[in-house]
């Protein structure tokens, strides 16, 4: 079964849903997961948002240069 997320009622919930195909004028044809919500409103596929990783990427520097962070001692 498929995720889906209603906006109206912000509630994630799992059902078959319908494969849908819709045009998009950038892309030309698309296919979409859509299903109906007990509220009656009728959702797009739920997908987790991407984690961002907090952690600052080291640069290609040796740590030989004189205002370098990653100086070695």
């Amino acid at each position: 079964m498929k995720q889906f997320q209603c906006f109206k009622c912000n509630k994630i919930f799992s059902t078959e849903g319908d494969k849908v195909e819709k045009n998009n004028p950038i892309y030309g044809k698309i296919w979409k997961w859509q299903a109906k919500h007990a509220c009656g409103i009728i959702c797009d596929e739920y997908y987790k948002p991407e984690i961002k990783s907090k952690k600052k990427k080291r640069s290609s520097c040796s740590g030989n240069c004189q205002k370098c962070p990653y100086k070695k001692l």
